[in-house]
């Protein structure tokens, strides 16, 4: 007879309690073998315990574990202390006031709900962390008196995204990323890397419209590739400052005072009077509050040196678009907060850029994948109603609580891989496709060539590795074939030299 299993830690608070919100990624059973078992998925990791692990059941019982073996659940343990109820937490700090799980469980219960338990301050006791360092990623300590705790989330109780140590991150950041994009920086002369760069900028501006399937014209593209050289400088703190980068991109719309008035949301046609929705945005009521909290998570984690700067720009940017304050531009904004947050911890070489959007470009399905890690549980627990003729949306039931806190594993991971991809492709291949076109070029401007015909003659010779096809060299009859063999053989030379 197989072992049987029953579900504890947060999943068991997740079903037990009834909770209107995504299941942990974490779910834990305690069977009745004797085996550790780790199935780890797409979407959630199964952990199985021996039965040893075995306890008496009690929603405490399953927050204890919760507290010792797993990561947590920010959104999920907000919504079961306030479905809970306060006595219990309380109870169990009475008994055990300087135990190291129970003034965790304290802190995060007035933390996350607001309310404080008719408990005295502690004064005994070494500090704990409110998350284990073991399992998630955590900011610089801010020390609890209250409950001998240091709160180390990476945002504020009242918006913060928790990251799990996962080995691809732990390899991710091993490799340095930034130290390899200087390293490779510094091969080249200060004047082809100033070209290259500016080029780049120019990739990541239309790489971004395109991906919002827009073309900009020539006035919006030169004001996103200004706002882009001027990231480092740019405060994400200042709603005005917002406003205002919004307006420049999406141009043509009146200018809002505050954040969106209005239900938006983000789906497709896909048939007659038929919508498909993707993605519910939160209610216009309820952005005031989420776009403090997120500002205050911003403001930590572009100060705190402790955090992985890749961490934070994706827990800043991608929240903000999960938040989507404004009725459009929200996407472009977004992937400029990656560069800006990157910009501002010094992930970036001082003279480069990372034209992440064109690494998105390139991998629509990824980039649509880590967005809807977040939007396709949320859908779940959305009570919401459109109108497909009017295309309006209307959402019932409070719903905020299910934009403050979330998983941000999966973006960490996405934006590592698309900025090592980035590294790869674009900044290293236009480096080296402009370092080639020089060499190429040289001989061909000494053989007193004229400019645009001695440009045009290397783009052709790039193409073709070298060699000139026979179809396009009747546009060059008019130079001495010797001084043309001469040029085809030093492009041939130039690659097979970068390739060895």
């Amino acid at each position: 007879m197989p072992p049987r299993r029953y579900a504890t830690g947060q999943l068991a608070l997740h079903t037990e309690l009834g909770l209107n919100v995504p299941e942990p990624y974490q779910q834990s059973w305690v069977s009745t073998g004797t085996t550790r078992k780790i199935e780890q998925g797409v979407s959630s990791a199964q952990h199985t315990y021996p039965k040893s692990y075995r306890h008496g059941g009690t929603l405490l019982d399953h927050l204890r574990f919760a507290l010792r073996y797993e990561p947590l659940d920010l959104r999920l343990l907000s919504a079961a202390f306030r479905t809970w109820g306060a006595e219990e937490i309380r109870l169990w700090v009475q008994q055990e006031p300087t135990g190291e799980r129970s003034r965790r469980a304290w802190f995060l219960y007035e933390a996350l709900t607001g309310q404080t338990l008719e408990l005295p301050d502690t004064t005994s006791g070494a500090y704990v962390g409110a998350l284990n360092e073991r399992w998630e990623y955590v900011a610089a300590r801010r020390n609890s008196p209250r409950h001998r705790v240091t709160d180390n989330l990476l945002g504020t109780a009242a918006f913060s995204v928790t990251v799990r140590r996962t080995d691809r991150l732990e390899q991710s950041w091993r490799s340095a990323l930034d130290q390899r994009a200087r390293q490779l920086l510094r091969q080249y002369d200060p004047a082809l890397l100033a070209r290259a760069i500016t080029f780049l900028y120019t990739t990541e501006t239309l790489s971004s419209f395109q991906i919002e399937r827009e073309q900009p014209d020539k006035a919006r593209e030169r004001r996103f590739v200004q706002a882009l050289r001027n990231a480092r400088k740019f405060n994400p703190l200042d709603p005005a400052a917002l406003r205002t980068l919004q307006q420049q991109i999406v141009e043509g719309q009146t200018p809002l005072e505050g954040w969106r008035t209005d239900q938006v949301f983000v789906g497709e046609t896909v048939g007659q009077g038929q919508e498909q929705v993707h993605f519910v945005t939160p209610q216009p009521a309820d952005l005031p509050a989420l776009m403090d909290g997120w500002q205050a998570m911003t403001a930590r984690l572009l100060s705190d040196p402790s955090v992985d700067p890749v961490l934070a720009a994706a827990a800043i940017s991608f929240a903000f678009v999960f938040i989507h304050p404004f009725p459009d531009g929200n996407g472009r904004l977004h992937r400029y907060l990656i560069h800006q947050v990157l910009e501002k911890r010094d992930f970036t070489p001082p003279e480069g850029i990372f034209p992440i959007s064109a690494s998105m470009l390139r991998d629509r399905r990824g980039y649509d994948d880590a967005l809807e890690s977040f939007s396709r549980p949320l859908m779940e627990h959305l009570d919401f109603e459109l109108d497909p003729r009017e295309l309006t949306l209307t959402v019932r039931g409070k719903t905020a609580h299910l934009y403050r806190h979330f998983d941000a594993t999966t973006l960490v991971e996405y934006l590592y891989g698309r900025i090592e991809d980035t590294i790869a492709r674009d900044l290293s291949g236009e480096l080296d496709w402009l370092s080639r076109f020089d060499q190429i070029f040289q001989v061909a401007y000494a053989q007193d060539l004229p400019d645009v015909q001695a440009k045009k003659l290397v783009r052709y010779l790039m193409e073709q590795r070298g060699r000139l096809s026979n179809n396009k060299r009747p546009q060059f009859a008019d130079i001495a074939p010797e001084k043309l063999r001469l040029i085809e053989e030093r492009a041939r030379q130039v690659f097979a030299e970068n390739d060895e």
